[in-house]
């Protein structure tokens, strides 16, 4: 059997940590959710750059069935992520009273709730499926493209380009205020963004983790402030429909959330310049090596 590629390994490894993350998650185990639906995140990247010159009706079959499992866990990710804020803020801030037990009650009830459904939106996704057919769709894609690894390369560069794009667009929008909206916009375009240089830095067309570093930092930074939102949203919309949900605690722990939130905001102003700079010379670094193995993709000015 010849060598396999950089590439071919590189979807072979995403395709792998789907199919083991995936029976733990379609139980609703937290872990296992959180693990599949990065997963999934990563395949999705991966197909339209290493099955670049393969039919699109090939990508489609792998990409389908990986959004569908994105989707399916997503709610009960964020209902994992809200049970555990409100018991560490709660646990932080010494509450324990019935409005704020009952927010509690309330997000278990729903997270048990999808997770019951869990299985039925799962039904036809099969992680070892899935994976043989990335097989087989590796093992002709190599066999029928002589540019497979040049391909990948030219793909990569072009979506970077524009991934780095949609970042300062986004950081530009949402200027230097308060606003969830705009802030969640940020936050969606540096997750693409990492997991874009993610796969450059395993096909060896990265070589410096330090815009990784600093995507991985701002969007723990702005995830935490997103799930500090979604909590404050959820106890708000709970409170809005019940008598019942009223106490200083509550109070307390939306005071304390907003609190935080500003903090996370001024956390981002501080270092949204570090991160776009991080983030070009990233790119830069990756044109330069893509153009080293022979590639000659559309230049930055022409992609605007």
């Amino acid at each position: 059997m010849p060598p396999r590629t950089t590439s071919e390994e590189v979807l072979r490894k995403r395709l792998r940590a789907l199919a083991r993350a995936l029976p733990g998650a379609a139980r609703g185990e937290p872990d296992a959710v959180h693990k599949a639906r990065v997963a999934s995140r990563r395949v999705r990247e991966a197909l339209p750059v290493v099955l670049a010159d393969a039919p699109s009706k090939r990508r489609r079959r792998l990409r389908r069935p990986a959004e569908r499992i994105t989707r399916a866990l997503g709610p009960v990710r964020e209902l994992d992520v809200s049970m555990a804020v409100v018991d560490e803020l709660g646990t932080e801030i010494g509450a324990a009273d019935a409005g704020l037990l009952e927010v509690r009650r309330a997000i278990e009830a729903e997270r048990r709730s999808r997770r019951q459904r869990l299985p039925a939106r799962l039904k036809g996704v099969d992680g070892g499926r899935l994976r043989a057919r990335g097989e087989r769709y590796l093992a002709d894609a190599v066999r029928e493209s002589p540019l497979f690894e040049l391909s990948a390369a030219a793909v990569l560069l072009i979506r970077l380009t524009r991934r780095v794009d949609e970042l300062e667009a986004a950081v530009e929008a949402a200027g230097p205020l308060y606003n969830a909206e705009p802030i969640h916009e940020v936050r969606i375009a540096i997750k693409k963004l990492r997991y874009a240089f993610e796969l450059a830095h395993d096909l060896k067309l990265l070589r410096s983790r330090r815009a990784l570093t600093e995507l991985r930092a701002m969007q723990q930074t702005l995830g935490r402030l997103n799930d500090l939102q979604v909590l404050v949203r959820r106890a708000e919309a709970l409170r809005a429909r019940s008598a019942r949900l009223e106490g200083e605690a509550l109070s307390v722990l939306l005071a304390t959330a907003e609190t935080r939130c500003r903090q996370l905001h001024a956390r981002y102003l501080a270092g949204r310049e570090r991160l776009l700079a991080a983030a070009d010379a990233a790119l830069a670094d990756t044109a330069l090596r893509a153009a080293a193995r022979g590639d000659h993709p559309p230049a930055r000015a022409a992609l605007q």
